[in-house]
């Protein structure tokens, strides 16, 4: 079955090209198919990301980090910029007994240690460390064009270039009409984040909808709760047309806005330091 998904991303977009009848949705397609594949591509990233995410509390607050990502094997160092600046996290799988690092930067002057899904660390926030960069939200992507491959084309649109903090981009919009919610019955060993995963939805957003469960693992089996059938209702990618790599990606639900991500000074797949996925490295302060 892998062998068939995989077959399908690669020959899908050098199949609509040869038929001589590319229209707008089958041109998005062909954009983002590139974007999956890129993004599957990338070994190491630097980068500067300002996000602004919705609260449960109806709120927008928005933060600013720069990051340092390299994948298989993941390591994350991450420095904050706002709204505390200084405070940093480093996240080494194998290391630290897989929790993260942190060094707040204030109060109480100490570096702590947490696991990546620990309720603190990710309070008012919407993604944990592993879901930084680009895999986490591609893998999405990837899901959904696969399971939704007899109409998932004709949910995209393109809708010209834009020039994004000097890149010129391909604007790319993913609409479903059919944006909703249902209905969701805990199986034995869930939580909120593995019932995100399983269906590809974002653990914030069921957690906000869900105004009795206190955290995500406040779920017993048989509990029933409601989560949304898709992701978003509208997302837009602004993709790079050198790197096909999604600068900026701004999703929104029957709310609103839920979720924007902006990527700027990206340097892609930069050799790193032995030693700065450490929190020795000497431009560190932990």
């Amino acid at each position: 079955m892998k062998v068939k998904k995989s077959l399908l991303l690669c020959l899908l977009p050098f199949l609509l090209f040869v038929s001589g009848s590319v229209d707008n949705s089958q041109q998005a397609f062909v954009i983002f198919s590139q974007m999956i594949k890129n993004c599957d591509a990338l070994k190491s990233a630097r980068y500067t990301m300002e996000k602004t995410e919705r609260l449960c509390s109806g709120k927008h607050v928005s933060t600013k980090i720069n990051v340092k990502l390299q994948n298989n094997p993941t390591k994350v160092y991450v420095y904050s910029v706002l709204p505390t600046v200084g405070a940093e996290v480093l996240y080494v799988p194998g290391t630290n007994d897989n929790k993260v690092l942190v060094n707040p930067n204030s109060f109480p002057y100490i570096n702590f240690s947490l696991s990546p899904d620990n309720f603190l660390i990710r309070n008012n926030t919407h993604h944990s460390i592993r879901e930084i960069g680009f895999r986490y939200i591609n893998n999405v992507f990837k899901s959904n064009m696969v399971k939704h491959q007899d109409d998932f084309t004709s949910h995209l649109s393109m809708e010209g270039d834009v020039d994004w903090k000097g890149h010129r981009c391909y604007k790319v919009v993913l609409f479903n009409a059919n944006y909703g919610i249902q209905n969701y019955q805990v199986l034995a060993g869930e939580n909120l984040v593995t019932i995100a995963r399983k269906l590809d939805l974002s653990e914030y957003s069921i957690l906000c909808l869900n105004p009795t469960v206190d955290d995500y693992n406040d779920v017993n089996a048989g509990d029933k709760i409601v989560v949304p059938n898709s992701y978003g209702k509208n997302i837009i990618l602004y993709i790079d047309k050198i790197s096909y790599l999604p600068l900026m990606q701004s999703i929104s639900d029957d709310k609103g806005l839920f979720e924007q991500y902006e990527i700027s000074n990206l340097a892609i797949n930069p050799v790193f330091a032995t030693d700065e996925f450490t929190p020795d490295f000497k431009d560190y302060n932990f």
